[in-house]
């Protein structure tokens, strides 16, 4: 009797990517230190079944865990030998995606986990490292509202008629990759978030010297204290500050009229933030009160995000001169003094 030829299907999608992607990057070994396994349980570990799940969240965009046991049993022959394993039937039940989400909430697992992948991460991709970004935002929804909860009542940009959570992000500038996340409760203030991210992020990093970019709120007199005291840079706008106070700064510099407290300030505080690609070309077309002026608009336009022409024109204590033309565009025109 001759041999039956027996064919299996399977979709492979990006699933053959993303998993390549997540173990090239080391993300089952970091999960496996961290997350505690029980010395009776069978089956696979905890940072495979991670992974596993997490490809199934990015291909198909859903994060319910009722679809996860299927989905993986569709496509079990090509996950085992991607990975090397030997899948059970059992290993991606509702239970044991509830224990894995119940240890990655805890703090003190996800912060090492965190640090432990961006030392890897940066050490596979060489990534720059030189401008880090701290920002807060708010996710609010229809939610029950309880005392210890994450979803409560506060300031927020959204609709204040709903409760909402903070997320406080640290990312690479201008790759944008995160490098640490923080999710409190609604009711707090941002000014509070800071340090206890810059602090995580920092001891991931041995060296010094990073620039850290915030919105007015990290101008806490207390962050900026501790982020020049562990030999960092700051920048960030002062709400103190008016635009005319901080171009009366610039022209202090430019004509050479050096106080060095002012400088001091100036330096910390405004730091460039035009990509070192783009800046030697600009130091050699424009003089260095047109240079220095280019970095104070640059980072009122990324600090601000909503400045508009006519509030430069006006704070900025120069001869500018403004000309609406036709469809209402406004135009800048410098004129000699």
């Amino acid at each position: 009797m001759a041999d039956q030829l027996t064919v299996t299907t399977e979709r492979i999608d990006d699933v053959v990517l993303l998993l390549h992607m997540m173990m090239q990057m080391g993300l089952p070994e970091v999960l496996n230190k961290h997350l505690p396994r029980h010395w009776k349980q069978e089956g696979l570990d905890w940072g495979w079944v991670i992974v596993i799940w997490l490809s199934y969240i990015l291909s198909e965009g859903d994060h319910r865990k009722v679809v996860v046991r299927d989905w993986v049993k569709q496509r079990s022959t090509m996950i085992a030998q991607v990975c090397g394993l030997t899948l059970r039937e059992t290993d991606f039940t509702d239970d044991r995606l509830g224990i894995v989400l119940s240890k990655l909430s805890q703090p003190d697992y996800w912060q090492q986990i965190e640090g432990d992948l961006n030392s890897q991460t940066l050490r596979v991709y060489e990534l720059d490292r030189h401008c880090i970004r701290l920002d807060a935002t708010t996710v609010s929804g229809v939610h029950l509202v309880h005392e210890d909860g994450l979803f409560q009542f506060g300031h927020s940009k959204d609709d204040p008629s709903l409760p909402h959570l903070k997320a406080m992000l640290a990312s690479l500038d201008p790759l944008g990759m995160p490098l640490a996340t923080h999710i409190v409760s609604g009711e707090q203030a941002d000014d509070g978030l800071y340090l206890p991210i810059f602090e995580q992020v920092r001891k991931s990093f041995p060296r010094v010297g990073l620039l850290w970019v915030g919105d007015c709120k990290m101008g806490a007199k207390a962050t900026r204290a501790q982020i020049h005291q562990q030999q960092h840079y700051y920048l960030t706008w002062r709400g103190d500050m008016p635009c005319g106070h901080l171009a009366s700064l610039a022209n202090n510099q430019v004509d050479k009229k050096k106080d060095g407290l002012k400088m001091m300030y100036l330096q910390l505080t405004l730091l460039t933030m035009i990509l070192p690609l783009y800046q030697p070309h600009l130091r050699r077309q424009l003089s260095p009160a047109q240079y220095l002026l280019l970095e104070i608009l640059v980072h009122l336009l990324q600090t601000l995000r909503c400045v508009k022409i006519e509030t430069l024109a006006e704070g900025l204590p120069l001869p500018i001169l403004l000309r609406v033309a036709e469809k209402n565009t406004t135009v800048l025109i410098l004129t000699d003094p």
